[in-house]
């Protein structure tokens, strides 16, 4: 009950697409990485590119309403994240690896940055931690 009051005091949905071809030994941490996030706001959409281990059963282990998983035949990545945009529900997508992590706070200042300048349109390549500075590279 809570957490739906925390998620529609939020205007933004993102939608986290994350297309996974057997990676059943990494995307609980991918996915823990987006469960931990500060803005709670979001779809965490998994597409399941036709893997042959155990990602199916590891993702279905995890209980949140905001996951939605689908299983498709393989197709390689570019058609899993299309896949994924045509379920998107959100009004910022979001393509994530399912071997990268988020930092707790990435949501929350992505939201925090497209409220500030209006934004309809904004791009991350990646992020590189060195020391204690974080540094952005498009």
């Amino acid at each position: 009950m809570f957490l739906n009051f925390l998620i529609n005091m939020s205007n933004i949905l993102f939608s986290v697409i994350v297309p996974t071809y057997n990676r059943e030994s990494f995307i609980v941490k991918t996915i823990q990485s987006l469960l931990s996030q500060t803005y709670l706001n979001f779809e965490l959409i998994i597409i399941d590119d036709g893997s042959t281990d155990n990602t199916e059963q590891v993702v279905k282990k995890i209980q949140d309403k905001r996951i939605k998983y689908y299983k498709k035949k393989n197709a390689e990545r570019g058609a899993a994240r299309n896949y994924g945009t045509n379920k998107a529900k959100g009004g910022y997508i979001i393509f994530l690896d399912s071997d990268d992590l988020l930092y707790s706070k990435y949501l929350e200042e992505a939201n925090s940055f497209i409220k500030k300048i209006d934004l309809k349109i904004f791009f991350i390549n990646y992020l590189k931690l060195k020391s204690s500075l974080l540094y952005y590279s498009s």
